[in-house]
């Protein structure tokens, strides 16, 4: 649906009224809901779905009676096992839910836990360590290019960086192994066999038994359905995260965004323009007779990324954004079939 728009100064306004008739606030991450003892997460690249979908996990398992709250399953790791399944060479940019989305693979093999990995306390994160390998696996491939001539990257390269990250030596693949995996294709599987499969085997994954999540695509509902589909979800008992793919445009841009049809009409969409994305809608309010939904994101503590007319609190990684300007922007939306529960 193509609706109106008023201007109001600098912004401008989605003129689609939305569902008044419940004004009270909700959120999954008060006391007692479904999010409340999920982490906040931070992405590495544009694994955005994989953040999501690990934290849709934890949710479902600390509200269906999972007592383990201090085991966060790691995103990044889910990112390499879902792309490694499917033949991804890069880690970057996937679907939360479906036949070929994360949430079946964390349903059946289990998430690593951020836990396994190694500590963050050490002087390399593990995000400046991905690209360190992500840097020496580029500059191996392009040595092997006619006219490229740039150094090789062997694994002198990558390896302390390894050890400063916190990996213990004897788990190491040997230098000539490190090297061999330097020269092939896939830096998924790189980044798997460096990164996770030392410290994550099969029998240190965490396994619940969740409900299985349902994915569709919501384009064909006008702005004022959506919008009544995630006020139905969030009321419902024990209610669960909501995923929702999106431009982040609306995020970073706030109502400027919606002026630009590349930047949230499904039929004109740029990737580059749009910003596509995952998150999270963990709650919803009415302010001043508009309706917000509480989207939990998964770029850090920071507000910093945000459009001034967004209101994120701080360190939570919590923003209120407009109803009716996200859902503009929402291409595919997935939730959990059922309450999340053992019974």
């Amino acid at each position: 649906a193509f609706w109106p728009m008023h201007s109001h100064g600098d912004e401008t306004r989605l003129f689609v009224p939305a569902d008044f008739t419940d004004t009270g606030e909700i959120r999954l991450d008060a006391p007692g809901g479904s999010m409340e003892k999920v982490a906040l997460r931070n992405q590495i690249g544009g694994t955005c779905y994989a953040y999501t979908a690990a934290a849709m996990f934890d949710a479902a398992r600390f509200s269906s009676g999972d007592e383990r709250t201090e085991l966060v399953s790691s995103g990044f790791a889910a990112a390499l096992d879902y792309k490694s399944k499917f033949k991804g060479k890069n880690p970057d940019g996937g679907y939360v839910c479906g036949l070929a989305g994360v949430m079946p693979g964390l349903r059946h093999r289990g998430a690593c836990s951020t836990k396994a990995l190694p500590p963050f306390r050490n002087s390399v994160s593990l995000n400046r360590t991905v690209k360190i390998i992500q840097a020496a696996w580029k500059l191996t491939r392009e040595d092997t290019l006619p006219g490229v001539q740039a150094p090789v990257a062997r694994e002198t390269r990558v390896k302390p960086a390894l050890i400063a990250y916190g990996m213990q030596t004897q788990d190491l693949p040997p230098d000539h192994e490190i090297d061999e995996l330097l020269q092939k294709k896939s830096l998924t599987k790189l980044l798997k066999k460096l990164l996770v499969e030392p410290s994550c085997a099969k029998d240190d994954r965490i396994e619940w038994d969740v409900r299985r999540c349902k994915s569709g695509l919501k384009i064909a509902k006008s702005v004022r359905a959506r919008v009544g589909d995630m006020n139905a979800l969030l009321r419902r008992e024990n209610a669960q995260p909501i995923e929702i793919s999106f431009c982040s445009a609306v995020l970073t841009e706030g109502y400027a965004a919606l002026s630009d049809p590349k930047k949230w009409n499904v039929l004109f969409m740029s990737g580059e323009k749009c910003g596509y994305h995952a998150a999270l809608v963990i709650g919803r309010r009415v302010r001043d007779g508009q309706q917000e939904f509480l989207v939990r994101n998964s770029w850090g503590k920071s507000c910093l990324p945000y459009a001034p007319e967004w209101e994120c609190e701080a360190g939570k990684g919590n923003i209120w954004v407009d109803g009716n300007a996200l859902m503009k922007t929402v291409y595919a939306m997935a939730h959990m079939k059922e309450p999340a529960s053992r019974d």
